[in-house]
Order: structure tokens, then C-alpha cells, then sequence
């Protein structure tokens, strides 16, 4: 058994806490290409969002975007898995009862619904990375392919209440992202079912595949593959699941873990 494909998460994995790629990378990765390892992105981002560091760091394979649901190629998508029309029209109706500050993901726009202060740190995430729309009327969301949905509430009592019933429904689920935090998405599409169908394509072994990842969103892609490494700023959930501990995100943990696999430590 020897590592083959890496796959690392994004915000607060491969990125520091300002944002900026792991400083290490630009030495190891040619490296593990020399060797024959490839490295990937599975992200929560969309595509627009996560081609500036697919470009910084030359990626060969595709990449894992919207937590799961779609596969990128570099020139189409792969893997698709929408949120279903029948479960959109539910959705939205509990989140406009209740208010609740949304962010809703097409391939090439954000949309956003009571943006207030709370959830202004996360939009500011996406300043100069990716249109950024107010929607007036959550009505036009019908005739758009969606691929996520953030909500974002500091009550917990409401938000366990609106993701309980968003995950009643048939082909959706809402899973814990942040504190604060959840993501929508089809049932279909999740990190680790995404990247187990990544390496079947590239005829990887998943006992060959390595992950990094620091959040719940990540959990999925743990509880798939055996070589699992942790940040050392991860969710004790996530860090419960991992073989591997490693450095955090401000202290190039990423970079510091691709040389391990380099050394055969990893695997």
C-alpha cells in the first residue's frame, strides 16, 4: 500500500487563517508528482471560488467542489447533484418563516437572503472571488440549478429545528459546517462520496488515498478513507476520527503532512 491521491480541505486546512495557501506547497508538490501522488481539493467553495488556488498550485486531477456535489475536471463537470426541485420549494418556505440568513450557490453567483452583520464575516470571504447578489424575491431561485445552501443562525434551539425538518426531506440534508453554520445539499453529494467516486475514475485504491480536513463538513471523506489527518485547530469530532494529527493551518500543517507521505510515514 502506498499513498497515490491527497485530498485536502480548504478554509482552515490548506488555507491559513488569512486566507493565504500553505506556504510550503510550492516545494513538496512537485515532489509528490515526481513520485506519482496527486493532489486535490475537496472544498466547500464553489468553482468560481476555488479556481484561483487550483491555478496557484497547478492541479492535474479534478477537484471536489460545493462539499460533494460536483466533480471538476478543469473543463466540465463530471459529477453534478443539484438540490431537487421538489425539496427546493420546502426549503425555502421554512427559511423565509423563520428568517433565516441564507446563502444560496449556482456555479457562477452567490445569492444571499437577510445578510445582516452575523453572517458578514462569511461574505466577506467571497469579496472579489465571486459575484455576490441580494435576492428580492426567493421566488426566481426555482429556475436556477442549485448546488448549496449556507444558513446561518445564532440560535441553536432554531437552527437544530430548521435542519430536523430540512433532513425529513427525500433527497436533501443539512449537515453542521460551523458553530453556526449548516449546508443544504442533495443527499448524494458529500466529500466522501464524491472522492470515493474520484478514485474509482482515476483507478486509486481507497486504502491509497489520503485526507486532511479540520471541520464537520470533512467528516464524510474521515469516515470513508483509513489515512485521515486532522489540523490541530479541527473540531474534536473530526480529530476523534483521524489516524493522523498534524499542525494547524497557520503552521503550514498541510505542506508538513505531504512530506511525511513523501518519507513513506504515511499509509
Amino acid at each position: 500500500m502506498s499513498i497515490r491521491l491527497i485530498a485536502s480541505d480548504c478554509d482552515g486546512t490548506l488555507l491559513d487563517d488569512n486566507k493565504k495557501i500553505d506556504a510550503g506547497m510550492s516545494e513538496v508538490l512537485p515532489l509528490l508528482r515526481e513520485q506519482g501522488i496527486e493532489f486535490t481539493l475537496a472544498t466547500g467553495r464553489n468553482m468560481e471560488i476555488v479556481m484561483p488556488f487550483v491555478k496557484a498550485l497547478d492541479l492535474r486531477v479534478p477537484i471536489i467542489t460545493n462539499g460533494g456535489a460536483e466533480i471538476y475536471d478543469g473543463e466540465r463537470f463530471i459529477v453534478k447533484h443539484a438540490i431537487a426541485l421538489n425539496d427546493l420549494l420546502p426549503i425555502i418556505e421554512i427559511l423565509e418563516k423563520y428568517h433565516i440568513r441564507s446563502v444560496y450557490y449556482s456555479n457562477d453567483c452567490l445569492y444571499t437572503r437577510y445578510a445582516d452583520a452575523v453572517n458578514q464575516y462569511f461574505l466577506n470571504r467571497m469579496k472579489g472571488k465571486v459575484e455576490v447578489k441580494e435576492l428580492n424575491d426567493p421566488i426566481s431561485l426555482y429556475k436556477m440549478e442549485l448546488f448549496k445552501i449556507v444558513i446561518i443562525e445564532t440560535d441553536p434551539q432554531l437552527l437544530a429545528l430548521v435542519a430536523s425538518f430540512i433532513n425529513t426531506l427525500n433527497n436533501t440534508h443539512c449537515l453542521i459546517a460551523e458553530d453556526n453554520l449548516c449546508t443544504i445539499t442533495h443527499t448524494q453529494a458529500s466529500k466522501g462520496k464524491a472522492l470515493m467516486a474520484l478514485a474509482e475514475r482515476l483507478n486509486i485504491d481507497f486504502e491509497d488515498v489520503a485526507v486532511i480536513g479540520d471541520n464537520h463538513n470533512d467528516l464524510s471523506m474521515f469516515e470513508c478513507f483509513t489515512n485521515s489527518a486532522a489540523m490541530g485547530n479541527a473540531s474534536s469530532v473530526i480529530k476523534a476520527k483521524a489516524r493522523y494529527i498534524i499542525e494547524d493551518n497557520n503552521h503550514q500543517g498541510v505542506s508538513a503532512f505531504l512530506w511525511r507521505v513523501l518519507k513513506g510515514e504515511v499509509g
